[in-house]
């Protein structure tokens, strides 16, 4: 289970969008996440079926991952829309 966990930048990445973006569609569009214990701040990962599944639901698009960061605005084409 834990490697389909992504984290707040994986989401980024995924979405070509920034934090704060990210932030506020967990805060008030229902991006699912999942809150583990463990330090003063709690860690927060996603899942990645259950982000897949909140794109498709509410049209977000999304981008595959490219390993190199420089060619992914150049050429990635989203992958559900």
């Amino acid at each position: 289970m834990l490697e389909n966990l992504l984290t707040t930048n994986d989401l980024c990445n995924l979405f070509r969008r920034s934090l704060m973006t990210i932030l506020i569609w967990r805060k008030n569009k229902g991006l699912p996440y999942i809150r583990i214990p463990g330090s003063k701040r709690d860690t927060i990962r996603f899942d990645q079926e259950a982000v897949l599944e909140w794109a498709q639901r509410t049209g977000r698009r999304i981008y595959p991952y490219e390993s190199n960061p420089k060619s992914r605005r150049d050429s990635a084409k989203p992958i559900a829309e």
